[in-house]
């Protein structure tokens, strides 16, 4: 009888610790391992997100670097500059005075501080080897004036010839108008004291 006691005891102290293990497998070891998997599974991944998170940061700031250049050049462009003047001149300079049919500005609100302008220019009966050297010598030029929307189609009246549009783009710094809030209020002078009046008894 005191043998079997033992026994049992052993049984049970056998099963106790199995099921010792079972609920330290259960509610450690096994989450510890499905964290360890998941963990290695997304680590990759975390990884490529951080490479990709390095490079959109790499692209802003040389992104941040050109707009602050081309501020910096915006700014220190004459204040009086025309794009109407500018293509007018260009197109003197490059002897093709002659063909240059018609110059509109448009202006367009930017932010707070540019405005963007755009010369819709139309040219005729232009060869093709004075429009290129036209439109490389607006692009290369310093005053930050870019060609867009560019349309050709020949001469009605010669075929060796083109007629062309175009638009050129450039941005302008915004002249602030003085508000009624920033005016400031008209100075006022002092009154003299006034004189006491009456005579002496």
């Amino acid at each position: 009888m005191k043998r079997l006691a033992q026994r049992e005891r052993r049984l049970v102290g056998l099963a106790g610790g199995a099921v010792l293990l079972f609920l330290l497998y259960q509610f450690a070891l096994n989450p510890l391992l499905n964290y360890y998997d998941r963990m290695k599974r997304e680590i990759p991944k975390m990884e490529m997100d951080l490479l990709k998170a390095g490079m959109v940061r790499i692209q802003y700031m040389a992104l941040d670097r050109q707009i602050r250049e081309i501020r910096g050049r915006l700014d220190r462009r004459a204040a009086e500059f025309n794009p109407h003047d500018f293509l007018s001149t260009l197109a003197k300079n490059q002897g093709i005075l002659g063909n240059l049919d018609k110059i509109q500005l448009e202006s367009k609100e930017a932010n707070d501080n540019y405005q963007e302008q755009i010369a819709s220019v139309r040219l005729k009966n232009i060869s093709l080897d004075k429009l290129v050297n036209y439109l490389s010598a607006i692009e290369h030029s310093d005053k930050l004036i870019t060609v867009k929307e560019l349309s050709i189609k020949p001469d009605n009246q010669n075929s060796l010839a083109l007629d062309v549009k175009f638009d050129a783009s450039t941005f302008v710094k915004v002249k602030k108008r003085e508000g009624a809030n920033d005016k400031k209020p008209p100075s006022r002078k002092p009154r003299p004291p006034r004189g006491r009046t009456g005579g002496t008894l």
